[in-house]
């Protein structure tokens, strides 16, 4: 509306239709290209500086952003993601909040059992909060949540139950959907903690190298969980799958792992939770019996640990005090 009709017809007969290829060229020099007399040199200022305006981003200052912190920070009280087992607990410290965590590793190395034991974790000690669970593998175990509940020594389990909320998503469309019943319409409280398990069945078979169709499917999905877990001060555990290192070395591909759906899904959650098995001895070497009975938990990336903390930080994932 700043803009007059006459001017926009100008400027696109000069090639110029969006408001970068206004901004990226050089005043003078689209100056020179427009009809003589046209419009003045003053006038096409004034219509960089409108369009610089309409273009920028929203300004935020800063005293506003310090009143938001304080306002969401009673929710972010206790706020810490836990399993009860102190030595896991305590390479979770500082994991939790809004942020989005990628739990990652090969098959049966208890992704999802590390998931089921931190949200029932918060059930048990957050009385009036709920967890969502999305099931994109249609393999949710009723029986292993309670088989939790009662390896914790407790007994509460129908409020549990009633508070952990399952639904089905067997592809992008109908996560969305979940999505959309669980934090867009008037259903009240938001879960304090969302599962996706797992993202890699949903993405798998749409993902190429050869077409960007399914990375901007991710990158839509992962844009809206990062604004339901900044909007609703929600933890988002994606459970995601491992895929081999090099493919071209067939030893490697024994062995080595990293995880699924490429390196940019890596950088669009805040932590990667890797669970990996211990590593066998070299050949004709003893392995200590004990360890095998183990698997280890490291954060190999993480936006909210120091590298100190985080950098090769392995745990032993014990089974004694932890269901798995």
């Amino acid at each position: 509306p700043d803009v007059s009709a006459d001017v926009v017809k100008q400027l696109e007969a000069c090639g110029v239709r969006t408001d970068s290829e206004l901004l990226f060229e050089p005043l003078f020099e689209l100056y020179q290209r427009l009809p003589l007399n046209s419009i003045t040199l003053q006038e096409l200022s004034r219509v960089y500086t409108v369009v610089t305006e309409l273009s920028a981003a929203e300004p935020i200052l800063a005293s506003d952003l310090l009143k938001y912190e304080e306002e969401k920070h009673p929710l972010e009280q206790d706020a810490e993601l836990r399993v009860g087992d102190e030595q896991i607990d305590e390479l979770l410290r500082g994991l939790g909040g809004a942020r989005l965590v990628e739990i990652s590793g090969d098959r049966k190395m208890g992704k999802s059992t590390l998931a089921f034991n931190i949200a029932i974790n918060h059930l048990l000690s957050r009385v009036n909060e709920s967890v969502a669970w999305v099931d994109t593998l249609g393999s949710f175990a009723p029986s292993t949540v309670l088989g939790i509940i009662f390896a914790l020594g407790r007994k509460d389990t129908l409020s549990v139950m009633r508070r952990l909320h399952v639904s089905l998503a067997f592809d992008a469309e109908t996560l969305h959907a979940v999505l959309d019943e669980l934090f867009d319409s008037d259903s009240g409280a938001r879960p304090r903690i969302l599962v996706i398990d797992a993202i890699t069945p949903l993405l798998t078979g749409i993902m190429s190298p050869f077409s960007s169709h399914g990375h901007a499917i991710l990158a839509d999905l992962m844009q809206r969980l990062r604004s339901i877990a900044s909007q609703y001060h929600t933890t988002i555990l994606i459970i995601n799958d491992a895929t081999v290192v090099n493919l071209l070395n067939v030893e490697d591909a024994k062995r080595e792992r990293k995880p699924a759906l490429g390196p940019t899904f890596t950088f669009m959650t805040d932590t990667t939770l890797w669970l990996s098995p211990p590593k066998a001895g070299e050949e004709g070497e003893d392995v200590d019996a004990a360890q095998t009975e183990c698997d280890y938990l490291t954060i190999i990336k993480s936006r909210n640990k120091v590298s100190s903390q985080s950098s090769l930080s392995l745990l032993l994932f014990h089974t004694q005090g932890f269901v798995s």
